[in-house]
């Protein structure tokens, strides 16, 4: 693959503190406000927090709030009380939103999920809450996948999930899997990188939950092209609340 496969690559200072909060407990402790970590993640605002908590209206999700605090446990994220739910993240909060949308879509539990573009790990924490898939697959790359295995050791999630370096285009994925999520991640990836997990993961999964912000690669319309050409009826959605002018969700 080329020498940068994503614009988050390219941010040299972003993949630093990655590996050093792998590694370093002092910096482990307090990434979730680092200035280098924050352009790139954990920069969501209260305001689209609260924005987030109003679209959460699953009966389960909402009832079960409290649990999806456990993401807010490690690396001092910023957090502001949100009426009767307390104190919480916003970043927590989008993926506890997202949670719901996926919920809605397909079937969480005993499933095989990929997830290209994964953070700290935070969306399957706090999946993870409520729903135990069958397998999960961390794709991103080894500087982030050290993160992830540190941060689900200290909460102590040991489950059935695995780590593959997504730069590395000669692993064989697996034939079939329920579910690929990537939220404004492939579609911040180069045309060769998209087309990459588009022939190796995209097309084998049978559904799909995709935010995708129009950033690199394929324009939008060429990208579900493609999906379609593999069988996919894709579905495009309007990203709420709206965090970028062309953010769209693709679903199938």
């Amino acid at each position: 693959m080329s020498q940068y496969t994503s614009t988050s690559e390219m941010k040299h200072e972003y993949v630093s503190v990655v590996d050093e909060a792998s590694k370093n407990d002092s910096i482990f402790q307090n990434f979730k406000q680092n200035k280098k970590y924050t352009g790139i993640l954990e920069h969501v605002s209260q305001i689209q927090g609260q924005l987030y908590l109003n679209e959460i209206v699953d009966t389960t999700i909402k009832d079960n709030l409290h649990k999806f605090k456990i993401n807010d446990k490690v690396g001092n994220p910023k957090t502001y009380k949100y009426g009767k739910f307390g104190n919480m993240s916003p970043t927590t909060l989008r993926y506890v939103k997202v949670l719901q949308d996926i919920k809605n879509n397909t079937q969480i539990e005993g499933s095989r999920i990929i997830e290209i573009g994964c953070g700290y790990g935070g969306q399957y924490t706090v999946m993870r809450q409520l729903f135990k898939p069958l397998k999960y697959t961390f794709v991103d790359l080894p500087e982030v996948l050290s993160l992830i295995e540190r941060y689900l050791g200290v909460l102590e999630i040991k489950d059935a999930y695995e780590f593959v370096n997504g730069k590395d285009s000669e692993f064989i994925y697996e034939d079939f899997y329920d579910l690929v999520i990537s939220n404004y991640a492939i579609s911040e990836c180069n045309k060769e990188v998209q087309s990459h997990y588009i022939d190796n993961i995209l097309s084998k999964s049978k559904h799909g939950y995709i935010t995708h912000n129009q950033f690199n690669g394929y324009g939008l319309d060429e990208f579900i092209s493609i999906l379609k050409k593999y069988g996919k009826d894709v579905k495009v959605k309007a990203e709420v609340p709206k965090t970028g002018r062309k953010n769209v969700i693709l679903v199938w």
